[in-house]
């Protein structure tokens, strides 16, 4: 390119920053400058990522698009940030703000003169472009995650709630801080899982990776129970009538079902087939054609697919949301020896996949074909433990818990507790080694000792369940906020999870241990959903979305 096509081909990042930057000075009034802040350098990051997976020769129009990125997220960003400084001061010092603002600006470009000077010194052709863009990449991660930080601070634009609003609402939930704790860690520990599935799926194919990414994919089992059980914590008692309750919770869950199964499979199809490649082992590009996209949208209806993996627990949780009201009725009038011969009822159940794949061992050869048990089979999919069986249980041992806490000391607690989880995590980890060994592959066997509804999961969730409510962690704003954002990030973070696999695979050096990588993953893809949804959470168009 010549000098007068390359100032073309960089005029759409200031351009963007310019129609950006008037919007951001709007929005400032009206949503926290850290949380725009955080976005702009989300944004721009994204643009800086997107530019780094430049091919050697683009089209025109390949960098016109990353440079405009690159420039909204700026303007998002220095809009907010230069208020926060101006406002921060007094009256009578803000010419000194507007000069130390001054002095910082030229301060940050005569630095980044010399450190791409030095970078360019320091790597061979070829090399130094993207050197430069890593480390530009590195930085505005950084300053999203301090911009993100001063949402703990009052907005100088009086964004947040008053004082005594919020002595009120903290007053209201003083005692939901160790729910709030348990719906964060819930919430990371499916973004960590997930973050495991892509090294899970090398198997034999790379079995150091696969032995890291079964090891930890083994140790958060436990999170969608968690997440159940939280449920159970926050709905019983009901304190409605079942069709006010119905319209109420399911009528949460539709808007958001119907928005993500629409939005996830069109953010993959764009991020897969114009902005990145991928090893990814769970990928199959032939399914994201833009006809396969179309029909993965309509065909919801009937179930999730691979783009909308997340959005299975919806399914499953409307079902809830059907039993609830009814098994309400009845823990209303059920005792303590009620409720515990329902959960050692349930409990026999929990050995039922087990007990499934033992039987054509001990002699067992089902019935035309159907090796299930206890009355399952073609014609009836409804078996002896149908009905008090799943997440069902999950829902009333949380309600038990809390009507009933265990009066244990942190010593018995703990004596109980540990090798509990050690004991369900040692099936949970050699059992889906062994069924990798005799069955290489097949998820359906693969799944027996991961499923949420087996013995070993419950072994890993009692505890950690126990051992949150025993914190008895004191209700805060940030941990609340965070926790209010948990539904979102988990309807978000899946695509995240795809684009963190892919960043960190070229920004870590190679033969980074599995471990690394999945941690760097998870860590990244939830604070990006996080400020993903705090920035639809502050919009009313699109709130309903992700709360």
């Amino acid at each position: 390119y010549n000098a007068v096509q390359i100032g073309l081909l960089l005029t759409p990042w200031p351009l963007a920053t310019i129609l950006t930057a008037p919007l951001a000075g709007r929005l400032v009034e009206k949503v926290h400058p850290g949380l725009l802040g955080g976005i702009g350098m989300a944004v721009f990051a994204t643009g800086l990522f997107t530019l780094y997976l430049l091919p050697a020769h683009p089209a025109e129009w390949n960098i016109i698009w990353r440079m405009a990125l690159c420039g909204m997220g700026f303007g998002l960003f220095q809009t907010p940030n230069n208020v926060t400084i101006v406002s921060s001061a007094p009256a009578h010092r803000s010419g000194g703000a507007s000069g130390m603002l001054g002095t910082a600006r030229l301060l940050g470009q005569t630095l980044g003169t010399t450190l791409v000077a030095l970078l360019f010194r320091l790597f061979a052709e070829g090399h130094r472009a993207q050197a430069c863009l890593l480390l530009a990449l590195f930085f505005a991660i950084a300053a999203g995650v301090v911009s993100s930080i001063r949402m703990a601070h009052a907005s100088p634009t009086k964004y947040y709630l008053n004082k005594n609003t919020l002595e009120m609402e903290l007053k209201k939930r003083e005692n939901l801080g160790w729910i709030d704790l348990l719906r964060v860690t819930a919430c990371f520990l499916v973004v960590f899982a997930h973050c495991c599935d892509p090294f899970v799926a090398r198997f034999d194919t790379d079995r150091p990776t696969f032995l890291q990414g079964c090891a930890l994919g083994s140790a958060v089992r436990c999170c969608v129970p968690l997440f159940v059980m939280m449920t159970g914590v926050l709905l019983f008692p009901v304190r409605s009538g079942m069709r006010e309750f119905y319209k109420k919770r399911i009528g949460r869950i539709v808007v958001p079902l119907i928005f993500w199964s629409v939005m996830l499979p069109v953010l993959y199809f764009i991020y897969l087939n114009y902005i990145a490649t991928t090893d990814n082992p769970t990928i199959d590009m032939s399914t994201f054609t833009l006809e396969k996209t179309v029909t993965k949208i309509w065909t919801f209806i009937f179930n999730f697919n691979y783009d909308t993996t997340p959005l299975w627990y919806l399914y499953m949780l409307v079902g809830l949301y059907f039993i609830i009201p009814i098994f309400h009725a009845w823990l209303e009038r059920a005792d303590r020896k009620d409720i515990k011969l329902f959960l050692s009822i349930w409990g026999i159940s929990l050995f039922l996949p087990y007990i499934k794949m033992a039987a054509p061992a001990l002699g067992y050869i089902g019935n035309w074909g159907n090796m299930d048990i206890l009355g399952v089979c073609d014609w009836n999919a409804f078996g002896s433990f149908y009905y008090v069986s799943g997440f069902i249980g999950y829902l009333i041992l949380a309600y038990y818990l809390v009507k009933y806490p265990l009066q244990w000391s942190w010593r018995k607690t703990l004596a109980i507790g540990i090798p509990m989880f050690v004991t369900g995590y040692a099936i949970t980890f050699g059992g889906y080694l062994l069924m990798q060994e005799y069955f290489p592959g097949n998820y359906a066997y693969l799944e027996i000792v991961w499923l949420f509804g087996g013995i070993n999961v419950f072994m890993m969730t009692f505890p950690v369940f126990v051992c949150i409510q025993k914190l008895n962690v004191p209700s805060s704003p940030a941990l609340s906020k965070v926790a209010s954002m948990t539904f979102g990030i988990y309807l978000c973070h899946f695509v995240f999870v795809q684009m963190g696999y892919d960043l960190f695979a070229s920004l870590l050096p190679q033969g980074t241990p599995a471990v690394i990588h999945i941690i760097c993953m998870a860590v990244t893809t939830f604070l990006i959903s996080y400020l993903v949804v705090r920035g639809m959470y502050a919009c009313k168009w699109t709130r309903r979305f992700v709360a």
